[in-house]
């Protein structure tokens, strides 16, 4: 074969494999790049409600007065759009271009607003109350809107801001929340807040410094707290505050902790902390614990006392040496808990379960009322128990 044949057949091979490799390239990255952008990145679309009619989505359009319930509009440039007056309820933004987009006098219930880029936005006389947001934690700063601005709102100027998302106004001067609605409000980094004679009920707040915040004549129930700091005497002040469904969650309290004599049924204490809690007489079934609640403090509760400590749950508490005998401990859940020397004599604890629990031995469960009278069924115990 000559020199000359040998190179054409190589050039040959070569043009066949470039074809293969391009074709297996091709299929990797059909395969890769839906799995990298799934969820990231959404295929730019527009659906308009049946109200809409010929409204053109672009850059500077103008909506005023426009009803556009249902609309879903994804993937688009609106900035320096004008939905002045508009009803939006019911309508998805979502990866749109919304700077310089002006919001006056809208009405923004219902709205979904996901992984939108911000700025400049003008919302005076807005209703936005129940505003549907991605990601809570950062959406108000990537929005844009100061604590002045949300303050331009018609909600804020009404004093009604159930289920607001309300902006941290960590650089901006203090609210004045005196004898607002914040029922269902969500708090976001705030500080230097009064909340005299408002009404906060089933509301949240998230990285908030209260320690300087007044709740004089205020009313408070079923509130979660998380990662915020607090100081429980400010609140001795509120013309109601039940610890009911009320959930501390890695909140770091600057006074005293004194549930004494409260109801905290379907509360939560949840600390990263070390702190003392004062339980006297508390009444704490269903009642959350992951710390804060040990074996010397238990024994003090009014759930304690009346022999009921059912539904209870307890985590990663050393409740050694704690006497546990004829307590209806039933459908109460222990999670990493030391009960080292515990006593169950005749206790009940039918559905409870105590996952990997150190201290607890044979002998113990041995002495249940459930043990004694063959009801062991729903029980979880640390494994090899009774191996």
């Amino acid at each position: 074969m000559s020199l000359k044949h040998r190179i054409r057949r190589t050039n040959q091979r070569i043009v066949v494999n470039k074809q293969h490799f391009r074709t297996w390239i091709s299929i990797l990255l059909s395969v890769l790049i839906p799995c990298i952008t799934s969820g990231d990145v959404y295929q730019p679309k527009v659906e308009l409600g049946p109200w809409a009619g010929d409204l053109k989505i672009e850059p500077g359009m103008v909506a005023k007065g426009y009803r556009l319930w249902g609309s879903e509009i994804v993937g688009q440039d609106l900035s320096h759009a004008s939905f002045d007056d508009c009803e939006l309820t019911g309508v998805t933004f979502r990866q749109c271009n919304l700077f310089g987009t002006t919001f006056r006098r809208t009405l923004m219930t219902g709205m979904t607003i996901n992984d939108c880029d911000w700025g400049e936005n003008e919302f005076s006389d807005a209703v936005v109350n129940g505003i549907n947001y991605g990601d809570l934690n950062d959406q108000w700063e990537a929005m844009g809107m100061s604590a002045a601005q949300f303050m331009t709102t018609w909600s804020y100027k009404n004093r009604d801001l159930h289920n607001c998302v309300v902006p941290s106004n960590s650089f901006d001067s203090s609210y004045d929340f005196a004898d607002f609605n914040l029922a269902g409000a969500y708090f976001f980094r705030i500080s230097n807040a009064q909340f005299v004679k408002s009404r906060i009920a089933d509301a949240t707040f998230q990285y908030c410094d209260l320690t300087n915040c007044a709740f004089d004549d205020a009313v408070l129930y079923g509130n979660r707290f998380s990662n915020c700091k607090i100081d429980l005497k400010r609140w001795s002040s509120a013309a109601s505050f039940t610890f009911s469904g009320v959930e501390f969650a890695g909140v770091e309290f600057s006074g005293p902790i004194d549930f004494s004599g409260r109801n905290l049924v379907g509360g939560a204490l949840n600390s990263h902390s070390d702190f003392h809690v004062n339980f006297e007489n508390a009444k704490i079934n269903g009642f959350v614990a992951k710390g804060g609640l040990d074996g010397a403090n238990i024994h003090v509760t009014k759930s304690y006392k009346t022999g009921n400590l059912s539904e209870v749950r307890i985590s990663t508490s050393d409740l050694s040496g704690a006497d546990f005998s004829g307590q209806l401990l039933a459908n109460s859940k222990f999670w990493r808990c030391d009960f080292t020397n515990c006593k169950f004599d005749d206790a009940v604890i039918t559905a409870s379960s105590f996952k990997e629990c150190t201290g607890l031995t044979r002998e113990q469960i041995e002495s249940t009322w459930n043990f004694k009278h063959g009801h062991m069924t729903d029980i979880e115990l640390p494994n090899r128990l009774f191996d």
